[in-house]
Protein backbone atom coordinates (compact mmCIF):
# COMPACT_ATOMS: atom_id res chain seq x y z
CA UNK A 1 0.00 0.00 0.00
CA UNK A 2 1.38 3.51 -1.01
CA UNK A 3 0.26 6.59 1.20
CA UNK A 4 -0.70 9.89 -0.64
CA UNK A 5 -0.81 13.04 0.60
CA UNK A 6 -3.93 14.94 0.45
CA UNK A 7 -3.29 18.59 1.85
CA UNK A 8 -3.05 20.39 5.66
CA UNK A 9 -5.60 19.99 8.14
CA UNK A 10 -6.44 22.81 10.53
CA UNK A 11 -3.27 21.59 12.96
CA UNK A 12 -1.40 22.20 9.85
CA UNK A 13 -0.81 18.75 9.30
CA UNK A 14 -0.81 16.54 6.31
CA UNK A 15 -3.64 13.86 5.99
CA UNK A 16 -2.39 10.33 4.80
CA UNK A 17 -4.80 8.43 3.08
CA UNK A 18 -3.53 4.93 1.70
CA UNK A 19 -3.73 4.80 -1.93
CA UNK A 20 -4.93 1.08 -3.40
CA UNK A 21 -2.60 -0.76 -5.92
CA UNK A 22 -4.36 -0.56 -9.68
CA UNK A 23 -5.16 -2.89 -12.28
CA UNK A 24 -5.84 -2.41 -15.57
CA UNK A 25 -8.90 -4.37 -17.10
CA UNK A 26 -7.24 -6.88 -19.38
CA UNK A 27 -9.38 -8.78 -21.91
CA UNK A 28 -9.12 -12.98 -22.00
CA UNK A 29 -7.74 -12.98 -25.72
CA UNK A 30 -8.37 -16.60 -25.73
CA UNK A 31 -11.57 -16.18 -25.68
CA UNK A 32 -11.62 -13.02 -28.08
CA UNK A 33 -10.24 -15.32 -30.22
CA UNK A 34 -12.37 -18.02 -29.71
CA UNK A 35 -15.74 -16.47 -30.68
CA UNK A 36 -14.18 -14.25 -33.96
CA UNK A 37 -14.30 -17.87 -35.69
CA UNK A 38 -18.13 -17.74 -34.59
CA UNK A 39 -19.00 -13.75 -35.50
CA UNK A 40 -17.04 -14.47 -38.69
CA UNK A 41 -18.80 -17.54 -39.61
CA UNK A 42 -22.45 -15.79 -38.55
CA UNK A 43 -21.80 -12.66 -40.68
CA UNK A 44 -20.70 -15.55 -43.49
CA UNK A 45 -24.46 -16.36 -42.94
CA UNK A 46 -26.58 -13.32 -42.30
CA UNK A 47 -27.60 -12.53 -45.62
CA UNK A 48 -28.96 -15.58 -46.60
CA UNK A 49 -31.02 -15.41 -43.37
CA UNK A 50 -31.78 -11.74 -44.56
CA UNK A 51 -32.82 -12.71 -48.02
CA UNK A 52 -35.06 -15.26 -46.80
CA UNK A 53 -36.68 -12.94 -44.26
CA UNK A 54 -36.99 -10.43 -46.93
CA UNK A 55 -38.68 -12.81 -49.53
CA UNK A 56 -41.43 -14.63 -46.30
CA UNK A 57 -44.33 -12.62 -46.44
CA UNK A 58 -46.50 -11.93 -43.44
CA UNK A 59 -50.47 -11.38 -43.97
CA UNK A 60 -53.14 -10.08 -41.40
CA UNK A 61 -56.12 -9.79 -41.59
CA UNK A 62 -59.84 -8.18 -40.47
CA UNK A 63 -63.53 -8.53 -40.74
CA UNK A 64 -63.36 -12.09 -39.89
CA UNK A 65 -60.55 -12.66 -42.60
CA UNK A 66 -62.50 -10.85 -45.10
CA UNK A 67 -60.12 -8.13 -45.74
CA UNK A 68 -56.87 -9.55 -46.06
CA UNK A 69 -53.14 -7.05 -46.34
CA UNK A 70 -49.92 -9.16 -47.28
CA UNK A 71 -46.45 -7.43 -46.64
CA UNK A 72 -42.94 -8.68 -47.92
CA UNK A 73 -40.14 -9.41 -44.57
CA UNK A 74 -38.57 -5.94 -45.42
CA UNK A 75 -42.15 -4.32 -44.91
CA UNK A 76 -43.28 -3.71 -48.53
CA UNK A 77 -47.07 -3.42 -49.09
CA UNK A 78 -47.30 -7.03 -51.71
CA UNK A 79 -51.70 -7.29 -51.60
CA UNK A 80 -54.76 -6.02 -50.07
CA UNK A 81 -57.70 -8.44 -51.03
CA UNK A 82 -61.19 -7.25 -50.00
CA UNK A 83 -64.12 -9.87 -49.97
CA UNK A 84 -66.73 -8.71 -52.61
CA UNK A 85 -69.57 -9.69 -49.76
CA UNK A 86 -68.13 -6.52 -47.95
CA UNK A 87 -69.27 -4.25 -50.74
CA UNK A 88 -72.64 -5.94 -50.62
CA UNK A 89 -73.56 -5.12 -47.48
CA UNK A 90 -72.73 -1.32 -47.59
CA UNK A 91 -70.30 -0.86 -45.22
CA UNK A 92 -69.13 2.92 -44.95
CA UNK A 93 -65.50 4.05 -46.08
CA UNK A 94 -64.51 4.71 -42.31
CA UNK A 95 -65.44 1.05 -41.65
CA UNK A 96 -63.51 -0.41 -44.50
CA UNK A 97 -59.93 2.31 -43.96
CA UNK A 98 -60.36 0.92 -40.24
CA UNK A 99 -60.26 -2.89 -41.28
CA UNK A 100 -57.91 -2.49 -43.44
CA UNK A 101 -55.36 -0.24 -41.31
CA UNK A 102 -55.87 -3.33 -39.01
CA UNK A 103 -55.23 -5.57 -40.91
CA UNK A 104 -51.93 -3.48 -41.98
CA UNK A 105 -50.55 -3.11 -38.28
CA UNK A 106 -51.43 -7.12 -37.61
CA UNK A 107 -49.58 -8.16 -41.02
CA UNK A 108 -46.36 -5.40 -39.41
CA UNK A 109 -46.80 -6.98 -36.04
CA UNK A 110 -46.19 -10.72 -37.44
CA UNK A 111 -43.34 -9.54 -39.95
CA UNK A 112 -41.50 -7.91 -37.14
CA UNK A 113 -41.76 -11.04 -34.75
CA UNK A 114 -40.92 -13.41 -37.44
CA UNK A 115 -37.84 -11.08 -37.53
CA UNK A 116 -36.87 -11.07 -33.76
CA UNK A 117 -37.96 -15.11 -33.68
CA UNK A 118 -35.62 -15.91 -36.55
CA UNK A 119 -32.78 -13.46 -35.19
CA UNK A 120 -32.55 -15.11 -31.98
CA UNK A 121 -32.41 -18.78 -33.22
CA UNK A 122 -29.56 -17.36 -35.78
CA UNK A 123 -27.38 -15.97 -33.00
CA UNK A 124 -28.43 -18.93 -30.32
CA UNK A 125 -27.18 -21.61 -32.78
CA UNK A 126 -23.90 -19.90 -33.99
CA UNK A 127 -23.57 -19.57 -29.58
CA UNK A 128 -23.40 -15.13 -29.97
CA UNK A 129 -25.09 -13.02 -27.93
CA UNK A 130 -28.31 -11.46 -29.54
CA UNK A 131 -26.96 -7.84 -30.36
CA UNK A 132 -27.88 -5.02 -28.08
CA UNK A 133 -30.54 -8.16 -26.11
CA UNK A 134 -31.33 -6.72 -22.76
CA UNK A 135 -29.72 -2.78 -23.33
CA UNK A 136 -32.53 0.15 -23.63
CA UNK A 137 -31.98 1.62 -26.88
CA UNK A 138 -32.01 1.84 -30.19
CA UNK A 139 -29.66 -1.64 -30.88
CA UNK A 140 -31.85 -2.92 -28.44
CA UNK A 141 -35.12 -5.36 -29.61
CA UNK A 142 -37.02 -3.79 -27.23
CA UNK A 143 -37.49 -0.15 -26.30
CA UNK A 144 -37.59 0.88 -22.62
CA UNK A 145 -41.33 2.44 -20.96
CA UNK A 146 -41.21 6.19 -21.19
CA UNK A 147 -39.87 7.45 -17.29
CA UNK A 148 -42.93 8.72 -15.47
CA UNK A 149 -44.02 12.60 -15.92
CA UNK A 150 -42.44 14.57 -13.14
CA UNK A 151 -44.91 15.84 -10.40
CA UNK A 152 -46.56 19.03 -10.25
CA UNK A 153 -44.77 21.61 -8.20
CA UNK A 154 -46.39 23.10 -4.85
CA UNK A 155 -45.18 26.21 -5.57
CA UNK A 156 -43.68 28.53 -8.22
CA UNK A 157 -40.00 29.43 -8.00
CA UNK A 158 -39.56 31.99 -10.89
CA UNK A 159 -43.15 33.74 -10.15
CA UNK A 160 -44.41 32.54 -13.89
CA UNK A 161 -47.47 30.53 -12.47
CA UNK A 162 -50.75 32.30 -13.24
CA UNK A 163 -52.10 35.31 -11.71
CA UNK A 164 -54.90 36.44 -9.86
CA UNK A 165 -55.79 39.88 -10.41
CA UNK A 166 -58.51 41.73 -8.48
Amino acid sequence: IRWAFCGSTAQGRLDEVPMLPRRAATPNFGDLLGSMGKVSEAMKKMPELQKRLRETPSMGSALGGKINVTLSGDLAPLGVQIDESLMEEGLNSKVMADAVFLAMKEAHNASLELSRTELSKFYKEMGVPVPGAGMPGPSGLSTPPAPPAPPPMEFDPAGLGPRIVD
